[in-house]
């Protein structure tokens, strides 16, 4: 798939899994890449709101989210569509 990484927009992140899912070292790859960048910005506390997919936890994920201030918002899998928290 890095065809499709090629003449993209800059300072787009690209990532990909073999089975071509969701994985915790891909979500974490993402929080820690291009998440944290941003959130550490801010001062305080923050929030993130995530799916509770397995794919989107580690206990990599919630020391990185602690040490950096970041409370984790976990709304229950497969209901964010349904949820729609920023309605």
């Amino acid at each position: 798939m890095q065809d499709w990484c090629k003449g993209g927009a800059q300072n787009v992140y690209y990532n990909s899994s073999s089975s071509g899912w969701m994985e915790s070292e891909h979500f974490l790859s993402w929080f820690t890449t291009v998440f944290l960048p941003h959130a550490n910005k801010l001062s305080g506390f923050k929030v993130l709101i995530l799916d509770d997919h397995a794919s989107h936890m580690s206990l990599e994920l919630k020391k990185k989210a602690l040490e950096n201030y970041i409370l984790l918002w976990r709304l229950p899998a497969h209901t964010s569509h349904f949820l729609q928290p920023f309605d």
